[in-house]
């Protein structure tokens, strides 16, 4: 996929319709394929917060769960002004996941992304937060080591 301008839409559709708007931030899941161990979690968590050092995008939140990745991101601008792609994002991931392990197709091929609108910032961030509450692995999203924060502001306050 090419990369966006800043407001710059696309819509397009593998199984799942996609719509990526230029220097919006998003909330992506990946589901894994089977359940993830400790040591791998931690080389996705080491992955995305790489991403995010790196300029690629901006991190807000996320989760590595046994069987899924939760993300809130925005993608940063490259040198020409247009932003990466989720795809893009996602599939390097991916690629950098399966180099680190020397497993492949351990992720469903496409993963669910939509732009997070104001109104629904807090209700997606707070969701991401409880997920390892709800399934029983942590009693606080700070005590399961696979959480973790960027930015935890919402960027459109």
């Amino acid at each position: 996929m090419d990369d966006l301008e800043f407001g710059q839409q696309r819509l397009y559709r593998n199984t799942l319709p996609h719509l990526e708007n230029g220097g919006r931030s998003y909330f992506i899941t990946v589901k894994a394929t089977r359940i993830l161990g400790e040591s791998e979690r931690s080389y996705l968590v080491d992955i995305i917060q790489q991403g995010a050092e790196n300029r690629i995008f901006d991190l807000f939140v996320g989760v590595v769960m046994p069987d899924h990745v939760h993300v809130v991101i925005r993608p940063r601008p490259n040198e020409d002004g247009k932003h990466r792609s989720i795809d893009s994002i996602v599939k390097s991931w991916k690629s950098l996941f399966a180099r680190k392990t020397g497993q492949k197709q351990v992720f469903q091929t496409e993963q669910y992304d939509r732009v997070i609108r104001h109104a629904e910032w807090a209700d997606t961030t707070r969701y991401i937060r409880a997920n390892p509450m709800v399934a029983k692995l942590a009693e606080r999203p700070e005590d399961y080591p696979w959480y973790f924060e960027g930015n935890f502001e919402d960027p459109l306050a």
